[in-house]
């Protein structure tokens, strides 16, 4: 039993080594761009932290409410901070697996036996059982089994908060392009009334000049005209922003029928960019992270399949007391024990 012992922790200390699964190398790699090789650099995902609060580049307080509002009731939010949730309790679980299980028992029981039994003793039909019950149970992992299932799970609960950067981020861009959508829609509801204005007081010129026969018919006809096509179109832009309104509803999670937003026709404040932003820029997308994340997961359950290939070790250990008499179960004579590799 010691050699099978010994050499399990020989296998135990050169598998852990020797089996660490890798991601198979991408072939054909060039080295450099031949137009700018100064300018090369590896592409990889790099944090998931993001400027906090960028909306207040536009300087609206409404879209600053709207936005801290987004982040405490948006459903969609929720359903994948929910899967967070959920993928860091299945890595808390697959964790455990590292650790050796412990577990205990008590059973205490009256029985009678059967007077027709087939087995029956020649003592008394009633008798006492009592059982106090430890046992232990740990998996050598010798070939990286469970520390690759760690892995991926690991990975798997990183691209799921990559998922929640994600969902989140563009979120807040739909709201940010919905409310400066509505922005523009009210300057626009403004200039058009404004218009309404002016053309019901040319309505009411030129029918004054064709009550004096100074203008025909058609003019009048076409002044009107004017006039209803462009209430016309302001009619229409108040219906889209209802439906605009409706959406931003929808992304705060607050019932459409009980929300509404002021009209404002004062302009946002467009922060400039550059002319050119670098490629590195995609390197901040969460979506990016969680993709590659989960291809550091695949390989890790790759390499998990891998062991199958191989034995598996299992220590178990069992210990406890047992006897007729209740009164005398925790005492050595009652003691058991068992131990061994499978």
């Amino acid at each position: 039993m010691r050699r099978l012992l010994g050499l399990a922790l020989v296998w135990a200390g050169t598998g852990c080594a020797g089996m660490q699964w890798m991601p198979p190398a991408t072939p054909q790699v060039a080295p450099a761009y031949k137009e700018a090789p100064s300018d090369w650099a590896a592409a990889r995902a790099g944090s998931l932290v993001l400027p906090e609060a960028w909306w207040t580049l536009y300087r609206d307080d409404e879209l600053n409410r709207l936005e801290r509002q987004l982040v405490g009731t948006s459903p969609d939010l929720a359903i994948a901070l929910a899967r967070y949730q959920q993928a860091r309790a299945a890595t808390n679980l697959l964790r455990a697996d590292q650790s050796a299980a412990v577990s205990a028992s008590l059973d205490a029981q009256r029985d009678r036996q059967s007077d027709q039994g087939p087995l029956r003793g020649t003592s008394a039909p009633y008798y006492n059982s009592g059982r106090l019950d430890f046992n232990f149970s740990y998996e050598i992992d010798l070939w990286g089994r469970v520390r690759q299932q760690v892995a991926s799970g690991r990975a798997l609960q990183q691209a799921a908060a990559a998922d929640v950067a994600a969902v989140r981020l563009s979120l807040q861009a739909q709201l940010a392009d919905a409310v400066l959508d509505l922005r523009g829609m009210d300057r626009e509801v403004l200039l058009l009334d404004d218009a309404i204005r002016v053309y019901a007081r040319a309505v009411a010129v030129i029918e004054a000049r064709h009550g004096s026969g100074l203008s025909s018919g058609l003019d009048v006809a076409r002044a009107r005209t004017q006039l209803e096509a462009t209430g016309s179109q302001s009619r229409q832009l108040q219906a889209r922003r209802a439906l605009i309104e409706h959406a931003i509803a929808a992304l705060v999670g607050v019932n459409a029928s009980v929300f509404s937003i002021v009209p404002n026709s004062v302009a946002p404040v467009v922060p400039r960019l550059p002319p050119a932003l670098p490629s590195t820029l995609l390197q901040r997308r969460p979506d990016i992270a969680a993709a590659q994340l989960r291809v550091e997961a695949a390989s890790a359950r790759a390499g998990v399949a891998r062991t199958a290939y191989f034995p598996s070790l299992m220590l178990s250990a069992e210990a406890g007391f047992q006897s007729s008499d209740l009164g005398k179960l925790v005492q050595m004579p009652s003691l058991f024990w068992a131990a061994g590799p499978a």
